[in-house]
Parts: C-alpha cells; structure tokens; sequence
C-alpha cells in the first residue's frame, strides 16, 4: 500500500505503509553499506503504528503497544533498550516494555522516550491564532498571522 508515515534520522529515513510494513533506508553504522530501501523483517507478524529514528538506531511501535529497537548499541550505553555491546541486527522486543501498552515513541541520539500517554486526536491542537508577531522576529512581520497559524498546524 502507499506510504502513510514517515520519519528521518542521522542518516537514515525510515516509511511506514497503509498494511503497517516498515521499510528503511540509510546505515545504521559508521562501517558497512548504505541500505537501499529495504522491508523490515519483524519477529511477529504485527502492524507497525510508529517509527522514531536518531543516531545509529531505531525504534518501532506495534499497533499492540510493543516497542522493537534494533541499530548499533554505542560501548553498552543501552539506547536499544537492553544490555549489549554489540549492534542488533534485526528488531527486537524491549523486554522491560512489554505489556505496557505504549502509545507514543521518540528517539533521540543517546536516548529514547516511551510513552503510556494516548495521543491527541487527528486535527485537535492548542495552538491557537496568534495576535501579533513579536517586535524580535522581524523576518515574519511580512506574513500575516493567519499564514503563520496555518504553518503551525502544519508542523504540529
């Protein structure tokens, strides 16, 4: 099916599809070969949600709340989530999150963040219609505040 998620990394960018297969493409390592687009072989047969990428890992959330991470492990600084001096290859459930029911990821280069936390809804936001631009960012006093709104609903 066509791509519905996406998300990219140091040197990697990872797409997830409408039947919930990830793909990815980039290197998870300074030695090796750069991947061209390649179908991640999960341990279970469960629909990717979400993908966080950062550094020389990734992470993947299952529909059912189960949390995968492979990519290099940096000198056992645990960023997969495990005790390991060497790279994971392939995903691998992080035991100490299973059962959790984890509704959001993010990675960063030497951490990571799971969250029990349900989502906001599709399209609901705080970000309300700014007033004004403020007088330090002068480079935005040619747009109106409306356009600026609009962009940040995009980002949101």
């Amino acid at each position: 099916g066509p791509f519905v998620k996406s998300t990219a990394g140091y040197r990697i960018v990872a797409l997830i599809n409408s039947t919930g297969q990830l793909y990815w493409f980039g290197k998870l390592s300074d030695q090796g070969s750069t991947v061209e687009a390649e179908l991640v072989a999960f341990p279970t047969e469960e629909r990717v949600a979400e993908v966080a990428t950062a550094g020389h890992y990734m992470l993947a959330l299952s529909e059912g709340g189960e949390v995968y991470s492979w990519g290099k492990n940096s000198g056992n600084t645990c960023e997969l989530g495990y005790e390991s001096s060497s790279a994971q290859s392939v995903p691998k459930l992080i035991e100490n999150l299973a059962g959790k029911g984890i509704k959001q990821i993010s990675a960063g280069i030497r951490h990571a963040v799971c969250s029990d936390c349900p989502l906001p809804e599709r399209g609901v936001t705080s970000l309300a219609v700014p007033s004004s631009i403020p007088a330090e960012y002068s480079a935005l006093k040619e747009v109106s505040c409306r356009a600026l709104h609009a962009r940040l609903l995009l980002l949101n």
